[in-house]
């Protein structure tokens, strides 16, 4: 954590619990060790991904069949 050194020379400082019940709750280690890279993105732009490759977004649960079977709801036509 930038600007805090006593957190980070024990970065198991950061937690308010290493152990719980005789249980490691947390793994620290003593070296830096490699993990793939990851690509971020702003919510905005995800948004945009998700929807372009969602395709048609329902409008409705009549558009999803949710109201299926005897039980259901009488739907009714709107004028034309």
């Amino acid at each position: 954590m930038e600007g805090r050194p006593e957190l980070t020379a024990d970065n198991t400082r950061m937690f308010d619990r290493t152990e719980e019940k005789h249980r490691k709750l947390v793994i620290a280690v003593r070296e830096p060790f490699s993990v793939p890279k990851v690509t971020t993105s702003t919510a905005q732009a995800a948004y945009e991904a998700v929807v372009a490759g969602a395709g048609a977004i329902p409008d409705s649960q009549w558009e999803v069949g949710a109201f299926a079977g005897p039980s259901a709801p009488m739907r009714h036509s709107q004028p034309a």
